[in-house]
């Protein structure tokens, strides 16, 4: 089985200097502040609501919930390809960047995230996480990755979807990393599709780290930087799935990485009108148009120039 321990190239040297970003005025930011607290404040509700909520209600709240919170901190969501990230038995597989990277996609269509043993702490996003069957790992330790593989392989038998973040660790968004192929397995063993997904938030049309939590980054001084800048969007880009019938993980998992490199972190083209998160009340926010793009040249370090 392939190791999991993987440590990131990018640190503080990959995040924007101060002043360099479009600054919110001092009144929003303690209006999203102060919006974001009365969203918290939401949890102790939906901890009665959620479940005893039916699955396509629950659904429904969650997504709302989570539309919600982009909303409030000023972030655009839009999406290009399909506009569900799963249909049936799918192993959806995306570039990390964030801790913002799972309301993204929830926002688009809550599903059962492999995630850090930490995300199960975050207040309300971890309980919402929980109640859509997230599977934890720890990623220090080696040891425990065969048992989950097995679950995640568990879950897609019974004709479940789930997120994976193959990277292993977050990235600033200047490249998607390398994809680990160990929980490529569960796809191989069930002959679950793949379904590669590319995230890129960007400020201006062009790639920002603005919400990379990478380094010794902590989850109050990202949402600092989230609440102070204004202007930001996030691409989802939902491509084609991948059969994994015939193929070995790490052939699965080098297809998928090519088709994410080939999306996230590079100059915009266009998608169509960008559109706060919360106004489409579809199962995506923002134009739903496939896009053309070449492979980003940037590359990422741990040290600014």
């Amino acid at each position: 089985m392939s190791g999991w321990r993987v440590t990131s190239p990018c640190g503080p040297g990959c995040l924007p200097p101060p002043g360099t970003t479009p600054r919110a005025s001092l009144p929003l930011r303690l209006l999203r502040y102060a919006g974001v607290l009365g969203l918290l404040t939401l949890g102790l509700p939906l901890a009665v609501t959620l479940p005893v909520a039916g699955p396509r209600a629950r659904t429904w709240l969650i997504r709302s919930w989570f539309r919600a919170l982009l909303a409030l901190l000023g972030v655009r969501l839009r999406v290009a390809g399909d506009p569900r990230l799963a249909r049936g038995r799918t192993l959806v597989v995306a570039n990390h960047v964030s801790w913002l990277d799972i309301p993204v996609l929830a926002a688009i269509q809550p599903l059962p995230i492999l995630a850090k043993r930490e995300v199960a702490d975050w207040p309300v996003i971890g309980f919402l996480a929980n109640l859509a069957g997230t599977l934890y790992i720890e990623r220090d330790r080696l040891r425990p990755l065969p048992g989950t593989v097995g679950q995640l392989a568990r879950l897609l038998a019974a004709d479940a979807s789930v997120l994976v973040f193959p990277s292993g660790t977050t990235l600033c968004g200047r490249t998607p990393g390398r994809f680990r192929p160990a929980t490529f397995q569960a796809a191989v063993d069930t002959g679950a599709v793949v379904r590669p997904v590319a995230i890129t938030y960007r400020l201006g049309g062009q790639p920002s780290a603005v919400p990379a939590y990478v380094g010794d980054d902590t989850l109050l001084a990202s949402l600092h930087r989230l609440v102070g800048t204004t202007g930001l969007v996030v691409e989802v880009d939902v491509m084609p799935p991948i059969e994994a019938r015939g193929l070995d993980r790490r052939t699965l998992a080098e297809r998928a990485a090519a088709a994410v490199e080939g999306t996230a972190g590079v100059p915009a083209t266009p998608l169509g009108s960008v559109v706060p998160a919360q106004a489409n009340g579809s199962g995506s926010s923002g134009t739903r148009t496939r896009s053309t793009r070449a492979p980003s040249a940037v590359s990422c370090g741990t040290k600014s120039g």
